[in-house]
């Protein structure tokens, strides 16, 4: 009987420490689930494993579509965790998998124990965002791009002691070269005197840090690699030129990270998210092992980013005993259109607002409100409609349900620059090719796929920022 008691305490303050792990230690990916619009996506961590080591993955979606939330599970799936002496972590004493196994939880995911065994806290990441990094000067705004490739060293920070102490950095060979490399750029970046030079080469040359010591293949994650270009556009400033030269200064960081020999040597797994295709059109046109998943494209990433209409049903399902009684004006399918992929049926919606729209449901009001208004930044339609021209089109957008032009598969740095000067000014409103207008309204989620080719729809939940 007392042995019996003794192993029943010892389950229990198990549990107990893990439930405190769960709760203390990995806090985003659980509000994420505690959400009353959550929706599991799990499984796109199945499709990221079936595609190891063979492309980059470049990922276009506008704003609100599940990018960062995805990439964050991503990375807490995958990330190795070390202590403050450089030990590595057992799987089954890290975090990410009591989160990913926990049965109350029922991840799908948890059922793919073959998956968690071999990738679960088992590569290297290097994770960085490019939003905020936008200043008023170009010296700024180079500062703030170098605290972000800080953020990403001192994740490693455990790493440095390692470095410091490595007789190898005495040598003349190429990692001798690289490890007295990584020492002064750990130094300066560590005073905050990481020099603009510095920045193209610095994620490169960490990730082949990582991978020769920790002897495993990286995982890289950029998250928003356009958000320098998408924050200039929905300001109400007008757009400086230094907001191009930082967005060439984050496409050379990519580029370089990114070459061809870098997957077979350094990298297992790259994903790059963003609004636009303008990198496409840029830097990465040398990277012939990138590939291009538009938004609305029927293709492998498809199923994980929005919610489609069976997730919409579940999600009604889930809280109809929480909803108040409404007319169909004011259910989730009466005030949202949704967004068609292209050359099917299937309809996706924006998982931001169905959350929205959930949460206002378990508060029981009964009227649903200005849904849209943060969604799409509308300081973008404010400085467009400072052109006659631009203006008039909006005008005619706004009054029809319908509207018709070529679609563009790659919008170039140059289109930007003619677009702005269209916007901005009046001397060559003639000269724009004003499919380049009406592609850039498209990517950045202001119009949807119809079943007639070359012909787009407003989609409903965005009408009131036209409106306006």
């Amino acid at each position: 009987m007392k042995n019996l008691r003794k192993i029943l305490t010892l389950w229990l303050l198990w549990h107990i420490r893990s439930v405190i792990l769960l709760l203390h230690e990995s806090p985003s990916f659980l509000e994420l689930t505690k959400d009353p619009g959550f929706v599991d996506k799990t499984m796109l961590l199945e499709t990221v494993f079936q595609h190891l080591n063979c492309n980059y993955h470049l990922l276009t979606y506008p704003s609100k579509f599940g990018k960062t939330s995805n990439l964050k599970m991503i990375q807490s799936f995958v990330e190795l965790k070390a202590d403050k002496c450089a030990h590595i972590k057992k799987k089954w004493n890290t975090t990410s998998y009591k989160v990913f196994t926990n049965k109350s939880l029922g991840l799908r995911i948890s059922q793919h124990r073959h998956l968690i065994r071999k990738h679960l806290a088992e590569y290297p990441v290097i994770y960085i965002t490019f939003r905020n990094i936008i200043r008023p000067t170009f010296e700024e705004t180079i500062q703030k791009l170098s605290d972000k490739i800080r953020e990403c060293y001192e994740k490693y920070h455990w790493l440095y002691e390692v470095l410091k102490n490595d007789s190898l950095q005495e040598t003349s060979d190429e990692w001798g070269y690289l490890l007295r490399g990584q020492i002064e750029f750990w130094n300066r970046t560590y005073v905050n005197r990481c020099r603009a030079v510095d920045l193209q080469n610095s994620l490169f040359a960490l990730s082949k840090i990582l991978c020769y010591y920790l002897d495993k293949k990286i995982f890289v994650l950029i998250d928003d690699y356009d958000a320098p270009l998408i924050e200039a556009i929905s300001s109400n400033e007008k757009i400086s030129y230094h907001v191009f030269l930082i967005q060439d200064y984050v496409n050379g960081i990519i580029q370089k990270l990114f070459k061809p020999s870098c997957l077979d040597q350094y990298i297992e797994y790259g994903f790059v998210t963003g609004t636009t295709s303008y990198i496409v059109s840029s830097s990465l046109t040398k990277i012939q092992s990138i590939r291009h998943y538009r938004f609305l494209d029927d293709h492998i990433f498809t199923p994980f980013f929005g919610f489609n209409e069976q997730e919409i049903r579940n999600l009604q399902q889930r809280h109809r005993h929480q909803q108040v009684e409404m007319e169909h004006n004011n259910t989730l399918m009466g005030i949202f259109s949704g967004y068609q992929i292209h050359n099917t049926s299937i309809k996706i919606y924006n998982p931001y607002l169905c959350s929205k729209y959930f949460n206002e449901c378990s508060k029981n009001r009964s009227e649903m409100t200005e849904l849209s208004s943060d969604v799409i930044e509308k300081g973008f339609l404010t400085n467009l409609i400072q052109s006659p021209r631009l203006k008039e089109c909006l005008l005619q957008l706004s009054n029809s349900s319908l509207i018709q032009f070529k679609l563009l598969t790659h919008i170039s740095v140059d289109d930007f620059r003619k677009f702005y000067k269209v916007g901005c000014e009046t001397g060559i409103k003639d000269e724009f090719d004003f499919d380049i207008f009406y592609s850039l309204l498209y990517e950045i989620g202001y119009l949807s796929y119809t079943d007639q080719e070359g012909v787009f729809s407003k989609p409903k939940e965005i009408a009131n920022v036209f409106a306006d």
